[in-house]
């Protein structure tokens, strides 16, 4: 069910719709094509156009989006597809419009609800579109973790040296990836940590957590690093049980994690020694 607050947003916008002969076809995609979204959740809207229409896109752009409400902020992400902000509340609108030929199915009009349709190209290219396989491949799934191990290094190498905030960043932009190419494998493209409260368990939770910095002190950053390793190291081995087939990757875990420890006794010495 969609939240009761988009009820007279998106009424006003599918009777302007409905009744401009310019406009061949509407979808709702994502969450509001679901049917899941929620007083935070962004509005995403194809709209196919008759070739006058779209010889003026910034005009009918305009136009679709003053029904939604006054425009607070726009900008254009690509030609033709449009982010906004609109209304009293800033909603997010991604305004996508389409000429009329451009019918090639796509994996995010899986499950798109049809606003209107003229003459059956909707419901067509709904039909047609199939989800899209996010599962990584074999390479892709090692170049993560392969990375993620070798920054380890980069890491603490930073972190020793004096460049805090960088080794920090370095830490959780790898926390990031890896949970990344874990969502893929459970069949989400997360761009970012999205989907994280439903595709982790508490336990893995508890693992991401402790990747994290809790200030920009070098014992801070090396205690998150040396939780990374122990994150890179989970994700490595669900990624092989999801693929049923080794990474063929060896490292000596008791050398790594010993040559970071030095790094770290350098540093305290050079430091005591000036």
């Amino acid at each position: 069910m969609l939240d009761p607050s988009l009820g007279a947003l998106l009424d006003r916008f599918e009777a302007a719709v409905l009744a401009d002969p310019s406009v061949l076809g509407v979808l709702y995609t994502g969450s509001l094509g679901r049917g899941t979204a929620d007083r935070y959740s962004d509005l995403d809207l194809d709209v196919w156009l008759a070739d006058d229409a779209f010889a003026d896109v910034p005009a009918k752009t305009c136009d679709l989006l003053a029904v939604l409400g006054t425009v607070e902020w726009s900008m254009d992400v690509a030609p033709a597809w449009t982010h906004a902000m609109v209304g009293p509340d800033w909603r997010r609108v991604d305004l996508h419009l389409r000429k009329q030929g451009d019918a090639e199915p796509w994996h995010g009009f899986v499950g798109a609800r049809i606003v209107k349709d003229v003459d059956g190209t909707m419901a067509r290219l709904v039909a047609a579109s199939v989800p899209e396989d996010v599962t990584p491949t074999w390479e892709e799934a090692r170049e993560t973790v392969m990375g993620a191990i070798g920054d380890q290094i980069y890491a603490a190498v930073n972190n020793a040296r004096g460049a805090i905030w960088e080794a920090a960043g370095n830490v959780t932009s790898n926390a990031a990836m890896l949970y990344e190419l874990l969502a893929r494998m459970r069949g989400r493209r997360s761009y970012g940590f999205r989907h994280a409260e439903s595709l982790l368990s508490p336990t893995e939770q508890t693992l991401i957590l402790a990747t994290w910095p809790s200030a920009p002190a070098r014992s801070e950053v090396r205690r998150a690093a040396r939780a990374l390793w122990t994150w890179t190291r989970h994700v490595w081995d669900e990624t092989e049980r999801c693929l049923e087939r080794s990474l063929n990757m060896t490292i000596n875990e008791s050398e790594l994690l010993a040559a970071i420890d030095a790094l770290y006794d350098d540093a305290t010495q050079s430091s005591d020694t000036e």
